[in-house]
């Protein structure tokens, strides 16, 4: 139970490292083949929060409740629909036979759900990394299927702090041996039946390109309007009572109080009008019972409308306030 109270100096104011089931960070393609075609830079991972099989502005991390996400890879065609820049022959050996993913979550933290293979040939799974900031996960097996487009697999997700955005990345934070990437006929630039996707942090060759075989990826953007929407829905009134004897009160933005009954969890963030995670004020596992004061003029961000969010063993409180510097 908890009682937040603003007010203003103004009157007026408003893991340990995961093990690999196979023997190397890069997933591993199950032939070897001695032609090394150019793959064309036609390949294509995305996710799909809409359940519509495209990428397109409407996939979102949901900002309230679970979010399902599809990941699809296309290996013959970019996002446009084109095919491979590669004659037919080459064009033939963008098969694929197993992936790896990595995903990040940018300004704020999610909870990863379950991952569900949907590729039935694929049946071994390299060992899971998650955090609530990255996502690792991969499967292969013995069949080689055709070029095209595929449904790897599908998996729930859930915010826990700020409005992320979640994005397909090259390599881990976790462990920086792991690639995303997936098994070919096509040899790839290095040679190893593992097609990479580009990272454009990593050193150029003297031709001027970056280590990796194919760069177009695709994520899940930040629900910015219905994130402030939310917020204001819980805050009809500058003052309201959000559940039995807790009680979130507005006098202005220049100090909040934040009394907690009992010992343990405590983060209070700041969100701009866009729904943007500008402050985290507090973020602790084991608060001390009482009150915890934040002073708000000295956070070097502008004047205006801002939103917070606290959360504590007993729930999640929301609010509003006029920031004044």
């Amino acid at each position: 139970m908890i009682a937040i109270h603003l007010w203003s100096t103004k009157e007026g104011a408003m893991n340990s490292r995961p093990r690999l089931l196979t023997q190397t960070a890069s997933v591993i393609s199950i032939a070897l083949w001695l032609v090394a075609p150019k793959t064309g830079e036609a390949q294509y991972m995305f996710l799909d929060s809409s359940r519509d099989g495209v990428a397109s502005v409407s996939d979102k991390v949901a900002v309230e409740g679970e979010t399902t996400v599809d990941v699809w890879l296309v290996t013959n065609k970019d996002s446009f629909g084109m095919p491979a820049k590669l004659d037919a022959t080459e064009n033939s050996r963008l098969t694929v036979n197993s992936y790896e993913v990595i995903l990040r979550a940018e300004d704020g933290e999610v909870k990863f759900g379950p991952y569900v293979n949907l590729q039935p040939t694929m049946t071994l799974a390299l060992e899971q990394a998650r955090t609530q900031r990255e996502f690792r996960f991969g499967y292969l097996g013995p069949d080689i299927l055709p070029p095209g487009k595929y449904l790897l697999g599908r998996f729930t997700t859930k915010v826990i702090s700020g409005n992320p955005s979640l994005s397909i990345v090259p390599t881990s934070e976790i462990d920086p041996r792991f690639r995303t990437s997936f098994g070919s006929k096509a040899l790839g630039r290095d040679q190893d039946n593992t097609l990479k996707l580009e990272s454009k942090s990593l050193d150029r060759t003297a031709s001027g390109d970056s280590e990796g075989d194919w760069s177009e990826v695709a994520g899940l953007q930040r629900d910015t309007p219905r994130v402030a929407a939310a917020l204001t829905r819980s805050n009809a009134s500058m003052t309201s009572e959000v559940s039995p004897g807790v009680s979130i009160v507005n006098r202005g933005g220049q100090v909040m109080d934040v009394h907690t009954k009992a010992i343990g969890t405590l983060r209070v963030t700041m969100f701009d009008v866009q729904g943007r995670a500008v402050r985290v004020l507090a973020q602790e596992r084991n608060a001390a019972a009482g009150s915890h004061t934040f002073p708000l003029h000295g956070l070097a961000i502008a004047s205006g409308i801002y939103f917070y969010k606290v959360e504590t063993g007993d729930g999640i409180f929301t609010g509003r306030c006029m920031l004044l510097r």
